[in-house]
């Protein structure tokens, strides 16, 4: 299912997406897929190129994981940057999970 991400007034969003297949929500600005998270497996991947293209995407791609963990505490693009940079060395207690951060480069 591929829905328009909604910001904090509750109008959808132009141009960034949420798609949801199974245990796997991925959260895709225009054409690219910016992080992908799997519920089941326990990891955040997200597009190590991506994530830096703006600052627009930085604030929805920060919405979508405040979504996606209902996180009480707000995120930065630092505390991304830091988990980018500690790879999978640094588990992740969202929702009462461990989630490890994997990054990758998109083709």
């Amino acid at each position: 299912m591929i829905m328009q991400l909604v910001n904090r007034n509750g109008k959808a969003v132009a141009n960034q997406f949420v798609i949801v297949e199974g245990s796997k929500r991925t959260f895709q600005s225009y054409k690219t897929k910016i992080c992908e998270l799997n519920i089941e497996n326990g990891y955040i991947r997200i597009n190590n190129n991506a994530f830096h293209y703006s600052m627009t995407t930085s604030k929805y791609f920060l919405l979508f994981l405040e979504e996606s963990f209902a996180y009480t505490r707000k995120w930065t693009r630092k505390d991304i940057e830091k988990w980018m940079q500690a790879g999978i060395t640094e588990p992740l207690p969202l929702n009462g999970q461990q989630f490890n951060v994997r990054t990758f480069i998109a083709i």
